[in-house]
């Protein structure tokens, strides 16, 4: 079992971690040059 200070530790790291998503839609910088990562194009 993690103790208090533990846990505190690793919600800290896992604050750290990000793969770019925005809930706004939005695209956070440098994730469309990610790899998979496929940027839509609109055509006209």
């Amino acid at each position: 079992m993690f103790n208090d200070e533990e846990i505190k530790d690793v919600v800290a790291f896992l604050k750290t971690l990000t793969d770019g998503y925005k809930p706004d839609g939005a695209v956070a910088a440098g994730a469309a040059s990610a790899p998979g990562v496929v940027k839509a194009v609109a055509s006209n």
